[in-house]
């Protein structure tokens, strides 16, 4: 009987050494990668690099200050790229995300086709982003011309080579490319509903329309939170996969292309990283309260009903 205790504490600490073991690696990995890796962004946006001395001081406000002054000037890449990450955004969210909900009610409840449509729709999701922009450019510049030119008898230009359509094709595959994730998750939630509140909701006589008005919408209502608020918190670091369709050279752009391209492609100096970084940092500035708010709100739109 005495040695229970014994025997007790020490499987304690085996269970213990067990967690300190497969814990301490991604720890690790989360203070360097995200702590010390984003100080050294926020205290970079601050600092000024002098290429002669290969030297950073400290310059406070100044790459604030540019960065502002250049979001104003009458031909502005910044504010570009800004109205096209929320224009982007605004797609994803409010046609994205009711066609995602609306498909995964039509999977959840077993209609027809259904298997094919979630096989399909999660198939972009296995495959790299590179084979599918291939396969997208090649349909929609050579395919759909064909096809004009079969059926109508008429000649139009390739949609993504067309300065005008090309923007709007590429906002096209970011909704359709990740249809495919978003209805896997919200599938999920919709089969997760007891099941007897659905059957009772039928021998009500209530409509599938009104089941997924007043019945699946409400209950999966966190999840849609949580969708909305992950799309608008990641609203400035969006690329729209424009670099894997023109690599550095896109006449569109977002802010999260923009800077991609400058800071991973290897186009960006030294100098240039101190801007880049008060760009990052102004942005996140801009979108952290609007998150807070819009989490709040969807949250107290979810408790009243």
């Amino acid at each position: 009987m005495k040695s229970f205790p014994i025997k007790k504490k020490a499987k304690d600490t085996n269970q213990l050494i067990f967690y300190i073991t497969m814990m301490i690696i991604p720890i690790f990995m989360f203070i360097i990668l995200n702590i010390f890796t984003n100080i050294e962004y926020f205290m970079l946006s601050f600092r000024e690099y002098n290429p002669i001395s290969g030297t950073y001081s400290w310059v406070w406000f100044k790459n604030f200050e540019r960065v502002i002054r250049d979001f104003f000037l009458e031909e502005s890449i910044l504010r570009t790229s800004f109205y096209k990450s929320l224009v982007l955004g605004a797609f994803r969210t409010f046609v994205g995300l009711p066609l995602a909900i609306l498909f995964s009610y039509y999977v959840a409840r077993k209609k027809f086709l259904h298997k094919f449509f979630y096989i399909t729709l999660f198939i972009p999701t296995i495959i790299s982003s590179m084979v599918m922009v291939f396969l997208y450019s090649y349909f929609v510049d050579s395919a759909i011309p064909a096809l004009f030119e079969q059926l109508f008898n008429k000649t139009i230009n390739p949609p993504l080579g067309n300065l005008n359509s090309q923007w709007g094709m590429i906002v096209l595959f970011n909704i359709v490319f990740s249809f495919g994730a978003n209805v896997i998750i919200f599938v999920g939630s919709i089969t997760g509903i007891n099941n007897e509140i659905i059957e009772s909701a039928k021998l009500d006589g209530v409509t599938p329309l009104k089941e997924l008005i007043y019945i699946v919408i409400p209950l999966i209502f966190p999840t849609i939170t949580t969708f909305i608020v992950v799309r608008i918190a990641s609203l400035f670091a969006d690329t729209a996969v424009l670099y894997s369709f023109f690599g550095e050279v896109s006449t569109h752009q977002t802010i999260g292309y923009y800077l991609y391209k400058n800071i991973m492609a290897g186009t960006a100096t030294r100098s240039d990283y101190t801007y880049l970084s008060a760009i990052g940092i102004l942005f996140s500035a801009f979108i952290i309260p609007i998150t807070i708010i819009v989490k709040r709100l969807l949250e107290r739109i979810g408790t009243e009903d």
